[in-house]
């Protein structure tokens, strides 16, 4: 069973778990290992959801959502709940983009490797990324990190912040994920072409993912 929040803007809330497991690992990487020789280059690294426009924003995780499949949980069905609140189910599959954006390349490299163990540790349960993940309370999340798809290494020339010989090293990982969430009329009239009204606090909905998720 999981609590979902209505309205749900779910790419937007992909993203945002992902991000904020991130930030929750790495800012936390001397409570997870003690005596990491180079926590502090994963505590300062810039976890977002932006291209890094500053040299202070560097090194960077940037991370992305492609979708692959929208579907409505089932044929021509939804729900209606207390209070009139029509409710309509979505199963999505897709795959999640982490990118590392570095000065030089053995910061890339460094973080590229923190990444792969950390993601190899996420199919345990009990480790902490997984547990961020799944304990979100916006859009049911699962991850499949049993295959991680390289981004090539890359370099570019030229920085955002001024004519410079400065170059950018890149890398990264695509993992798929799929997952569940509710949309529903209440905080949206104009689908229903209703007259406006003011929108209230969120709503926790429970839903019941179905088992093949």
């Amino acid at each position: 069973m999981a609590s979902l929040k209505a309205p749900i803007n779910y790419k937007m809330e992909v993203k945002r778990v992902i991000v904020r497991s991130l930030q929750n690992v790495f800012k936390n990487v001397e409570e997870y290992f003690p005596g990491y020789d180079s926590s502090k280059l994963l505590t300062d690294s810039h976890i977002t959801i932006e291209y890094p426009q500053r040299p202070e924003q560097y090194p960077s995780m940037i991370v992305g959502f492609r979708e692959q499949t929208l579907k409505a949980g089932g044929i021509a069905h939804s729900e209606v709940l207390e209070d009139t609140i029509v409710v309509q189910r979505w199963l999505f599959t897709g795959q999640i983009r982490i990118e590392i954006f570095a000065l030089t390349s053995m910061d890339r490299d460094f973080i590229s490797d923190s990444l792969v163990n950390m993601l190899s540790f996420s199919r345990i349960e009990g480790f902490p990324f997984r547990d961020y993940v799944e304990a979100n309370s916006g859009v049911d999340l699962q991850l499949s990190v049993g295959a991680l798809n390289p981004i090539a290494e890359d370099t570019m020339s030229g920085v955002s912040w001024g004519l410079t010989d400065q170059r950018i090293y890149t890398a990264g990982y695509e993992f798929g994920c799929l997952g569940a969430f509710i949309s529903t009329t209440r905080n949206y009239d104009w689908i229903t072409g209703g007259i406006p009204t003011a929108v209230g606090p969120w709503e926790e909905i429970q839903i019941q993912v179905p088992p093949s998720l």
